[in-house]
Order: structure tokens, then C-alpha cells, then sequence
């Protein structure tokens, strides 16, 4: 008999193999007794027929089974048509069309993917089979979740994350953030917070801090820090409160502010004073001791040159830089750059306050420096 898959003409010597997509179930006497194979099967040019395979379908009349689309998948046999193949669903992903697998921790899976897709910067999930990325859960504030997170992770101390952050950010000046900080704290009043401040540093004596202080203020020159004991912090927290200016005859550079020290001599300090070479009244509130004067250390006015001397140069320390006014000059008045000449009828002794007239009955005049008649008398050519 004609075996199945074949069929065999009158006076046949060998079976003819039915064409591809067809078969016979045996005993065919022609071409036409050559059926098409049934959907969910497929039938290769040989005597048999099969059943469709895994992750195929495979209409009526085929000779090769169809592979299912990507992002489908087919888990039993003899699939007939393209919708027998199943879509991956949501929550799930379809790397190959026989094999449906759940989505992982960190990922979701819209429905027909063929790969896992990561929960974006800022979210994270620890449960399996997300279906969407509305599943990924928002990152809560004082954590940060980097893509693909499963947990979240605190932020360290020294930094902050806002709700939904994907990483760290360095906590600002002016701030202080302690671990798990979701918005950074204000550094308080009497302290000072540089950039990423875990815990407020105490302002220190000779500086003052308000609040939001990200460095500690050195109290100005000509200043220095109040000398406190009890309840520091309440005061350093305003230059009125943590800065007093130093006194007259003193004045304030020291880099730390903590003392005012005694005005050099050649120097005038009228208080708060700021370098120890003052020039400008108001600039330095001080200046150097001027013409006609002295100044010893820790002044805060000059003291004048006697009568009879005098002092052409600024910066005098001590009444030893009056200098006396030589012979044939005098000075009658104190705090003088210069001495008189005496006139030619007249002369001096050195450190003179007047001169002496040459010629009887006659007046030195301290003024004008020249010798006239007494009252009541004239001039003898």
C-alpha cells in the first residue's frame, strides 16, 4: 500500500512524496488525495506531520512552523494562528517566545517586553513584578535611590536629598545637615556652618556669628572680642554685642581681635584706632604726631614744644626730639615747626623766647621780630 505522506500513480514502482504543506494518511492514488496539513501542525516534505512547537504557531498548509512574534510567547504546542501567541503581559518580560518571566526588585515590565527596564533616578521597588513605572515607589526625603534601586540609601551626614533624589547633595554654606536631612538646616545664631557642616562650630572670641553664618565674622580693626564668661553664645551672635572698640591711646590689629594694644610712639590714637601707623584722622581714626609736638607711647592728643624750641619733622616720641632754637632766633610760642630770626639790631642766646635789643631804650617787638623805640623816645641816626 501507497505508505502516508505519499502518494502512488497507476503502475507505480516508488511512492511520490506529497509537496511541502500537505500529507496523505496512506493508500493516495493521486496528487489530489495530498490534503493541506492542519493548522497547528506543519509538514515537511517527508511522511510525517508535527505538531507545532514551543514559541511557534503554524497555520493550516505550512511546511515550517512561524516564530512568534517578539514580545510574545507560546508554552504549549500545535499553536494555530499568530493569536495563540500569548503577549507578555504587564508585571512580566518575554526574553524568547517560550519563556515568560517575572519582573524583578528595581525594574518593571509594561506589557510585551522582551527585557526588564530599570526605575528611573529618584525611585526604587522592592517588590517583584512592577507593571508600569508609576509602580517604582518616589525615593522619601533624607534618601537618595540611583536607577535601578531595590532599596533606598540614607543620606550621610554632611549632606541632604530632597523627596525623589537620585544622589547626594553637598549641604551649603550658611547650613548644617545632620544624617537622613531631607532640607538643610540653618546654621543658629552664635555659630558658623561651612560647606557640608554636620553639627554648628561655636563662634569664636574676637568674631561674631548670626544666624546663617557660614564663616565666623573677625570682629573690625580697631576693635577686639568682648572679654565674656557666662552666656558667650547670646553674644557673639552681633558685631554691638561681640566687638568693643578699643579706647583712645590704643589701637586694634591683632588678627585674632582679642587685644588692643598701646598707640607706638610718634603716634596719636583717638579710639578705635586700626593699624599702629596711623595717617588719616579718619581713615585710621589716628595720625601721626605732627610738626611742633611730641607723642609718647599710648597717647591719644600730641604734646607741644616748649617755648624756645621747636620741631620741623612729624613722628616726635619724646620732648628730647625738640630740638632749642640756636643763637640769633627765638620762639615765644609752644608747638612751633620753626624759630624767629632776630633782627639785625638785635641778638639771642640759644633756646631764646625773645631778643635782645642792641641800643639803649628800645623794645623788641616778639611779632615782627624787630627792635623800635620805647615810648617817648626817637630814633638817634
Amino acid at each position: 500500500p501507497c505508505p502516508p505522506g505519499s502518494y502512488c500513480l497507476l503502475g507505480a514502482t516508488e511512492p511520490i512524496i506529497c509537496p511541502n504543506g500537505t500529507n496523505s494518511l496512506g493508500g493516495a492514488a493521486s496528487l489530489g488525495d495530498c490534503s493541506s496539513c492542519p493548522s497547528g501542525s506543519y509538514c515537511p516534505e517527508t511522511t510525517l506531520m508535527y505538531d507545532c512547537p514551543l514559541g511557534y504557531y503554524c497555520p493550516e498548509g505550512l511546511d515550517t512552523p512561524v516564530l512568534c512574534p517578539n514580545g510574545t510567547s507560546r508554552l504549549t504546542l500545535s499553536a494555530g494562528a499568530l493569536a495563540d501567541c500569548d503577549v507578555c503581559e504587564a508585571g512580566y518580560y518575554c526574553p524568547t517566545t517560550v519563556e515568560k518571566i517575572g519582573c524583578p526588585i528595581g525594574h518593571y515590565c509594561p506589557s510585551g517586553v522582551t527585557s526588564i527596564l530599570e526605575c528611573p533616578d529618584g525611585t526604587y521597588r522592592d517588590t517583584p513584578l512592577a507593571a508600569d513605572v508609576a509602580d517604582c515607589v518616589r525615593c522619601p526625603g533624607g534618601h537618595y535611590c540611583t536607577e535601578g534601586s531595590t532599596l533606598t540609601t540614607l543620606c550621610e551626614a554632611g549632606t541632604y536629598c530632597y523627596e525623589n533624589s537620585a544622589n547626594t547633595t553637598v549641604c551649603p554654606q550658611g547650613f548644617f545637615c545632620p544624617s537622613n536631612t531631607t532640607f538643610p538646616f540653618t546654621c543658629p545664631a552664635g555659630y558658623y556652618c561651612p560647606q557640608g557642616t554636620i553639627i554648628p562650630l561655636i563662634c569664636d572670641i574676637g568674631s561674631y556669628c548670626p544666624a546663617g553664618t557660614p564663616f565666623a565674622i573677625p570682629c573690625p580693626l580697631g576693635y577686639k572680642g568682648v572679654a565674656v564668661i557666662n552666656d558667650t553664645l547670646a553674644l557673639l551672635t552681633s558685631l554691638d554685642t561681640a566687638c568693643e572698640v578699643c579706647p583712645p591711646a590704643y589701637y586694634g590689629n591683632d588678627p585674632d581681635r582679642l587685644v588692643c594694644e598701646l598707640c607706638l610712639p610718634g603716634s596719636v590714637c583717638l579710639g578705635g584706632t586700626t593699624t599702629d601707623a596711623p595717617v588719616d584722622e579718619f581713615i585710621d581714626k589716628g595720625y601721626a604726631c605732627p610738626t611742633g609736638h611730641y607723642c609718647p607711647s599710648g597717647t591719644d592728643d600730641e604734646f607741644a614744644c616748649p617755648t624756645g624750641t621747636y620741631r620741623d619733622a612729624i613722628g616726635a616720641v619724646a620732648y628730647s626730639n625738640c630740638t632749642a632754637c640756636p643763637s640769633g632766633t627765638y620762639q615765644f610760642s609752644t608747638g612751633s615747626e620753626s624759630c624767629k630770626p632776630c633782627s639785625s639790631s638785635s641778638s639771642s642766646f640759644p633756646n631764646a623766647t625773645s631778643c635782645s635789643c642792641i641800643g639803649k631804650n628800645r623794645a623788641f617787638q616778639p611779632d615782627s621780630g624787630w627792635c623800635v623805640c620805647k615810648p617817648g623816645y626817637g630814633f638817634v641816626r
